[in-house]
């Protein structure tokens, strides 16, 4: 009897642990998904960031890119062709800062 207990116990610590785990990377990384649009040029394309499952992707114009998040600095990586561009997060404007492109502030439906 006592063994089925620590197995059930075992069991359920995984199950929260597990639950805890996935909901904190998610809501790191749901800041930043939605449409943006560049502050300083507002003609430029705008950029959405999406999550498909596990994975981020970036979608400009008719192009899609794979995002990479760096859990240690709170930050989006993105290759264009052009070399890696990070995107971060600017919590007290609600906006984004990606390097080489300037700030993006997010679109309002």
């Amino acid at each position: 009897m006592k063994s089925k207990l620590n197995q059930l116990l075992t069991v359920v610590a995984v199950l929260v642990l597990v639950t805890f785990t996935s909901c904190s990377s998610s809501s790191e990384t749901d800041r930043f998904t939605g449409e943006w649009q560049s502050v300083n040029s507002p003609a430029r394309p705008h950029m959405t960031i999406q999550q498909r499952g596990e994975n981020l992707t970036l979608l400009e114009g008719n192009k899609e890119y794979p995002l990479t998040y760096d859990k240690d600095n709170h930050k989006l990586t993105v290759n264009a062709g052009l070399g890696a561009m990070d995107i971060i997060y600017l919590e007290d404007k609600n906006h984004l800062l990606v390097s080489g492109a300037g700030e993006y502030s997010k679109v309002e439906k």
